[in-house]
Order: C-alpha cells, then structure tokens, then sequence
C-alpha cells in the first residue's frame, strides 16, 4: 500500500509504500493549490476489485459504507467545463454540464 503525504515545511509531496502506478507527477497550480497528474487508471478503495480496463478512475468500498460525494452547490457554476457535475441542495439534483446549460438528471 502507498501513501502520498505533503513533507513537513516544505511543498514537496512524499511518496510511502508501493504505489502500482506507471507514472505520477506532481505539480504546484497556479493560483495555489497542487495538481496531481496521474497517467493510466486510479481505484480508489479498489484493494480486492479487478479494474475496468475502460476506467480511468475507478471508485469501490469493501465495506459498502462509503461514497463518492460530489461538490454541493445552492446555484449552477458560473465558470466550469462540458462534463462537469454537481449536486443542487435546492432542487435536490443532480446536475450535469453539457457545455452551454446545466442539466438536471432526472
């Protein structure tokens, strides 16, 4: 198992354990914040599941008490890209961007 942890003072990130990945890069975003490039596929939680080789991200719980949690918002984001999803706390949907409008899942 692997970790990536931020070192102490420092904004270098430090990687424990065994990853399993072919490539990770890890970068400072600019403005702020750290951007984490990882090429081929990541589980998340995925220790005793085989990966959909057509997944780029593949996300599991072992326990069936975890979840994905999406970001909630009360209004649609102004600034986003096609493909981008959140959930709506006033309409209670969740909505999708398709590149010019949100969306409503219905």
């Amino acid at each position: 198992m692997g970790y990536i942890t931020k070192n102490s003072g420092s904004d270098d990130l430090k990687v424990t354990g065994d990853l399993n990945a072919s490539h990770i890069k890890a970068t400072k975003a600019s403005p702020g914040g750290a951007q984490l490039d990882i090429s081929g596929q990541v589980g998340i939680g995925t220790k005793n599941v085989t990966l959909d080789s057509t997944s780029a991200l593949h996300i599991d719980s072992d326990s069936g008490t975890k979840c994905l949690v999406l970001p909630t918002h009360s209004a649609a984001i102004t600034t986003t890209v096609e493909g981008s999803v959140y959930y709506d706390t006033v309409t209670k949907k969740l909505m999708v961007f398709d590149g010019s409008t949100w969306l409503a899942c219905n």
